[in-house]
Formats: structure tokens, C-alpha cells, sequence
């Protein structure tokens, strides 16, 4: 008889719930420091997207913050936050909102903006140097 409890092992780990955010930001950072013991008591598990757990996901070359759920679903970006959001309950309107395309839209947008420039230093900005 083979010893699986390594695959077990493995199993566990990848099971969601996760947050995964970028570990080179400090935006990201912060966040994760303020609201991890918050999410951690909602049963997330948070790791940055470099460590490896993070690799077994950040697999769509997207740069965003991902969420794995429960049920093995990957949400990045917005669509993470959203899902963050039903958990707690002075957040859950984000999550409402979320429901319409509009504010969807409008979600996703300030996401990016923000995940855009989250490099950004008072001395300058590397992604406005790129696009200039």
C-alpha cells in the first residue's frame, strides 16, 4: 500500500479559500496586515501571488489580487473583492452592487486604476513612464 498522505497534503493546501495578493506592493501589503486577521477568522488563507501557492494560481498572467474560492473557482481583480465582501457584513453592499453591470463596470475599472498604479512613488510613476 502506497503513503498518500503527501497528496493529502497537497490537497489541503490548495484548497480555497486563499487570497493571494502581489508581496512587492506596498498597497497590497497593507492590506493584507490590516484586513488578514479579519478574513483569516473568516476562514481565507492569504499568501502572496510570488510564494508557492500563489504560483499554483497566478497562472493567467493577469496582474491582479486573486481569490481562490471553496469550491476551487479563481476570481481576480474586482471580481475577487466582490467575493472578499459577501463575508463580512459591513461590506456586503459591495458585494450587492456587484450584481449590476453598471456598477460592475465601474468596479472593475477603479480596480485597475488602482492596481495600475499601486508602484507609483511620490518621486514618479513607472506605469505613467510606460505609457507616455
Amino acid at each position: 500500500m502506497h503513503d498518500n498522505s503527501h497528496i493529502l497534503r497537497q490537497a489541503r493546501l490548495l484548497t480555497g479559500p486563499w487570497v493571494l495578493y502581489d508581496g512587492t506592493c506596498r498597497i497590497c501589503r497593507g492590506g493584507a496586515a490590516r484586513f488578514g486577521p479579519m478574513l483569516r477568522r473568516r476562514g481565507f488563507r492569504l499568501a502572496t501571488l510570488q510564494s508557492p501557492v500563489g504560483r499554483q494560481f497566478a497562472t493567467d498572467g493577469r496582474d491582479e489580487m486573486k481569490v481562490v474560492t471553496r469550491d476551487g473557482r479563481l476570481l481576480g481583480g474586482a471580481e475577487g473583492v466582490a467575493h472578499i465582501c459577501k463575508c463580512i457584513w459591513w461590506a456586503r453592499p459591495v458585494a450587492i452592487a456587484w450584481r449590476f453591470r453598471f456598477c460592475r463596470t465601474l468596479m472593475r475599472r477603479l480596480y485597475r486604476s488602482i492596481a495600475d498604479r499601486r508602484h507609483c512613488t511620490p518621486a514618479g510613476c513607472p506605469t505613467h513612464a510606460k505609457h507616455q
